[in-house]
């Protein structure tokens, strides 16, 4: 992304600070650029201003996994199966994170119950992922 898309993206954080949207992009953008933690941060500040949206917690799964962080990647990519279970992005992402690596304590310590999933096929769908305590998966 150029510098003037990330000017234009940081003039809207700063226009509206609870533009989660803006932030997210803005996020995204910062570490397409190199940017990491920077893109963390402004990943922290959209989740406290929309803990509810999978699509942020999935972008944060993103960056950690980017960096290396595979148990707070998977613990977001749980997060945002939990809020929207159609959302398709964080399981393709789990699996990616898990067959990354890590330690077998590290990935496959406990699974998460809520991620089982009963659709319409009658099929459950179970995925065994690392469990890192809420605190520190921010």
């Amino acid at each position: 992304m150029t510098d003037p898309a990330l000017a234009e993206l940081s003039s809207r954080v700063a226009a509206d600070p609870n533009d989660w949207d803006a932030r997210h992009r803005l996020a995204f953008a910062q570490h397409q650029a190199g940017d990491t933690s920077s893109a963390v941060e402004l990943m922290r500040a959209a989740i406290r201003i929309a803990p509810e949206k999978a699509l942020l917690h999935n972008t944060m799964g993103v960056l950690h996994h980017a960096s290396g962080r595979i148990g707070p990647a998977v613990a977001h990519y749980q997060e945002a199966i939990a809020l929207d279970p159609a959302f398709q992005p964080p399981y393709d992402n789990v699996q990616r994170a898990l067959n990354r690596g890590g330690t077998a304590n590290e990935l496959f310590s406990t699974y998460d119950p809520r991620l089982m999933d009963e659709r319409s096929t009658g099929t459950k769908r179970v995925m065994v992922v690392s469990h890192v305590p809420q605190e520190r998966i921010y």
